[in-house]
């Protein structure tokens, strides 16, 4: 059966590592044809979703600005991909970013970005590509098992930085400045892509993460229970109205 819902989750998903600590992981994804960043945050049960780990991921077509350690993986892209057909890229992208996701519980993206078309701050083949490359990922993370949401852009920038039309270096900023003990010594002084792309992708689990905790009851700061409860637009809901799909 399918479920579609306003985030009133009392279900509790939960792992055990090693140690027998109650654990569970969300991912965040900024996806688009050429860089894409994501983000899995492990969460601690037993300390109210405290931040346990966080996992970075990216590809870009610039080879010097991909980077593998224990934290960070960012792919090369796969030689000859810019002739490459549509179909060719949308399977090596989902492929990838689903890559270490069997323990993910939820996943969130952006909404598409619907209002830079009608002003024509982006072109209408931009917005299919994303378009298709969002539905692969939400599919296949919806076949794992996983509960999709997706966040409109507006909202998850005013989240971040309190400005709902931030740029991309306005995102990395806010994240190096607020989450310091988050924010990879190889990023510092590097706000290109994919860097900014995996920048957004934290922001959209740490947007869920404390959509989560909201959900729970957990107690959250007056700004951030603001900013959850806070919309830029009448035409959309806050965060903590927007709908998840999970599969029952």
């Amino acid at each position: 059966m399918l479920l579609s819902y306003g985030f009133q989750l009392n279900i509790v998903y939960t792992s055990e590592d090693l140690h027998g600590i109650k654990m569970f992981k969300i991912m965040g994804i900024d996806q688009s044809l050429n860089s894409s960043g994501k983000v899995i945050m492990t969460l601690d049960e037993e300390k109210n979703l405290d931040i346990a780990d966080v996992q970075f991921y990216g590809y870009h077509q610039v080879k010097k600005r991909c980077v593998e350690t224990d934290k960070i993986h960012i792919r090369h892209l796969p030689k000859g991909w810019t002739s490459s057909g549509i179909i060719h890229r949308l399977s090596w992208i989902t492929s990838y970013l689903m890559e270490d996701t069997e323990d993910v519980k939820y996943m969130s993206m952006e909404d598409l970005a619907y209002g830079k078309l009608k002003q024509k701050q982006c072109d209408t083949n931009s917005i299919l590509q994303l378009a298709q490359i969002a539905g692969s990922l939400k599919v296949s993370a919806f076949d794992r098992g996983m509960g999709v949401i997706a966040y409109n852009i507006d909202q998850n920038k005013n989240f971040a930085t309190g400005d709902g039309k931030a740029g991309k270096p306005a995102m990395c900023q806010a994240w190096e400045e607020m989450y310091p003990q988050w924010f990879p010594e190889e990023f510092k002084g590097n706000y290109q892509s994919p860097v900014n792309d995996i920048a957004d992708a934290f922001w959209l689990c740490e947007v869920l993460r404390c959509h989560i905790m909201y959900d729970r009851g957990y107690k959250l700061d007056a700004t951030t229970k603001g900013l959850l409860e806070f919309s830029t637009s009448s035409k959309y809901g806050s965060l903590v109205e927007t709908r998840m799909e999970i599969k029952d």
